[in-house]
């Protein structure tokens, strides 16, 4: 739960706007782990919304294009918002990796941008955690 709560922005209490800031920094275990549970968990929910919309589209008949455009316009919102979430996250790793957030644009080329990324994600954290340890 840490890890999805890390993943999230959220390790200080829920803000609904903290999901969708660029700005902070992800390590990798939390950026991997987190993101297959927020997969797992996106998937869990979006399963029976779809089954639901194919059963009402097969119900309704005349009102057919009604209907699919209703659960068209709203899976497309779901992932409008989970798509600008997810580059949220992959900016904050990008960011403690010691890489431009800039990188994001290699998400552009096909084949080959996703494994500069995953190279990019994959690396050592360059920010380091200072303790303050005096002897005495």
């Amino acid at each position: 739960m840490e890890y999805l709560l890390a993943y999230l922005n959220e390790s200080n209490g829920f803000k609904f706007g903290k999901l969708f800031q660029f700005k902070g920094t992800l390590d990798r275990k939390s950026f991997f782990i987190g993101g297959l549970a927020w997969i797992v968990l996106v998937s869990l929910i979006m399963t029976p919304l779809f089954y639901l919309g194919l059963f009402l589209v097969s119900i309704s008949g005349m009102a057919m294009q009604s209907v699919f455009a209703i659960v068209a316009v709203i899976f497309l919102i779901i992932f409008i918002g989970l798509f600008i979430q997810a580059l949220a996250a992959m900016a904050r790793r990008l960011g403690s990796a010691g890489v431009s957030k800039y990188f994001l644009f290699f998400i552009l080329i096909p084949f080959i941008g996703p494994m500069i990324l995953l190279w990019e994600f994959i690396k050592e954290d360059q920010f380091t955690v200072v303790t303050d340890t005096t002897e005495d």
